[in-house]
């Protein structure tokens, strides 16, 4: 085995940032020529994972593995960080249970099984492989916070407390994990009932993030992304659909978009619908916005140096038909199997602003919306916990979290009296709850699947990819419900905010 910098390794880099698709191939170039390379194959395959080209990162995953002869701890562990990169958590799960077994296992490869068994709802495992990486490294304050959330999984309340408040007095403890472990005691506290040392625990985790590295970029990233979403949809009307439907091609795979604001309730609504055998879905995977909608813009707004409806029009017959094909291969690749006549579901919450888009490409795409009282839909994101990035800085204060969800649902009530409405159909979380065998059945009826079958839970993957995996493992429960109440007094100056958009979706204050 090798492990070191090479020149195609150093020309990839150098492409990264200029040019995408000459970075493919020269990442392509390094693993032909450096196939016993771990830091190429490592490297590359990252980098096709990011970019959906996902038997690429495969393969380099498969030939790591094969250099370690499963002997090394080292490269299982990288091997099971890969495969957790490359939407493949069941062979991540393995490489590390593996990894585990070895006299030389690190820390990290009881912490990052740990996170996996945690995400799996298998507590009892998870628990003894966190105990392991805190008998090595008992500082470690990322375990300790993951523990926490085992413990009060498991009932066991007043020690998950105890084990919170310890990290938090220990020194030396980076923000963004004090921010994790603050999120987490203010998220067990709002369990408990403490609903106002939850709110000033969360605030404090959100102080925190906001004085960390990176957050002013992000934000402005994420206004030029909003005035270019607003752009898109305030200049969409019924007529751009209308054309759009009549040169649509007749046969296309049966697909629907499930989305809505986040924290909406779309993973509880797609557990159920993934359940029926006509169906299968694809749980939060970016291919839209990550792959399909870029590559089909990019002619159009290079030549228009600016994106909005006429560039969306432009959209060239062909650049359509090849997007079409490509997100059918990205959805395939992710499941590992193919489609055929099922209907695919894509769960993807927060795509709203991209619908004109992703319309023009495929005009008979199905939307299924989530939604949820927008007063709860902001508490709930404002408790959430969502890696750093441009679009989670929007969630780092009451004010801005409420203007975001504001933004959301200011898209839909547009776009909804542009689209026909037998091309979208509204599915309210307070029905799922309600009664979820008559929104459930009626939701089959709109995408026109037959039988029912008695099974109502998840059929597919145990992993689910949404930061609100831990209620997907839940059976139905009504507490989330009006849960804005127990918060009415911070919320005070931002009702009025959403006062309109829950007048036009039915919702009373």
């Amino acid at each position: 085995m090798i492990y070191q910098e090479c020149a195609d390794l150093l020309n990839a880099r150098v492409a990264v940032a200029s040019d995408a698709g000459k970075a493919m191939r020269l990442y392509e170039k390094a693993v032909r020529s450096n196939p016993k390379n771990v830091l190429v194959l490592q490297e590359a395959g990252a980098y096709f994972a990011e970019h959906h080209e996902l038997s690429k990162s495969h393969a380099c995953i498969e030939r790591l593995i094969k250099l370690g002869k499963g002997q090394d701890a080292r490269i299982l562990l990288l091997a099971g960080l890969m495969w957790r990169q490359a939407y493949r958590p069941e062979k991540a799960l393995s490489c590390l249970r593996e990894a585990s077994q070895m006299p030389q296992a690190s820390p990290k490869v009881y912490l990052e099984l740990a996170d996996l068994l945690e995400r799996a709802s298998q507590y009892e495992e998870a628990r003894e492989a966190v105990d392991r990486c805190l008998t090595v490294d008992e500082k470690s304050g990322v375990a300790k916070e993951l523990k926490a959330r085992i413990l009060h999984a498991c009932g066991e309340k007043e020690e998950s407390f105890r084990l919170l408040h310890a990290s938090l007095n220990q020194g030396g403890v980076p923000k963004v994990e004090l921010a994790r472990i603050l999120n987490t005691w203010a998220r067990m506290l709002d369990s408990e009932g403490a609903y106002d040392e939850a709110f000033d625990t969360l605030l404090q985790s959100k102080e925190l993030l906001r004085n960390t590295g990176g957050v002013r970029s992000m934000g402005r990233a994420n206004q030029v992304e909003n005035a270019r979403l607003s752009a898109m949809v305030e200049g969409v009307n019924s007529s751009h659909v209308e054309s759009w439907l009549s040169e649509a091609e007749v046969g296309q795979t049966r697909q629907v978009l499930l989305t809505g604001a986040p924290r909406s309730g779309t993973t509880l609504i797609e557990r159920y619908i993934d359940a029926h055998e006509e169906v299968v879905a694809v749980d939060e995977y970016n291919a839209l916005t990550g792959r399909v909608i870029p590559s089909a813009l990019s002619r159009e707004f290079r030549n228009a140096g600016a994106l909005d409806i006429g560039v969306v029009d432009r959209i060239s017959p062909r650049d359509r038909e090849m997007s079409v094909k490509r997100y059918l291969k990205l959805m395939e690749m992710y499941l590992g199997e193919r489609v055929g006549s099922r209907c695919l579901l894509d769960k993807n919450p927060g795509l709203t602003g991209h619908l004109p888009a992703i319309l023009r490409i495929m005009p008979q795409m199905k939307i299924l919306y989530a939604l949820r009282n927008p007063l709860d839909v902001a508490i709930s994101s404002f408790f959430s916990w969502f890696p750093g990035n441009r679009m989670s800085v929007e969630y780092f204060t009451l004010e801005s979290t409420v203007k975001r969800v504001s933004l959301e649902l200011d898209f839909w009530l547009k776009l909804r009296g542009v689209l026909p409405t037998a091309l979208w159909r509204e599915t309210r979380y307070e029905d799922t709850v309600g009664d979820v065998e008559k929104e459930v059945d009626g939701i089959f009826d709109w995408l026109g699947v037959t039988g029912r079958g008695d099974e109502r839970e998840r059929k597919g993957q145990v992993y689910v990819n949404s930061p609100t995996y831990r209620e997907a493992s839940k059976p139905i429960y009504t507490s989330s419900q009006d849960r804005w109440k127990n918060y009415e007094k911070h919320l005070q100056g931002c009702v009025g905010e959403l006062q309109w958009h829950c007048d036009q979706l039915g919702y009373s204050v």
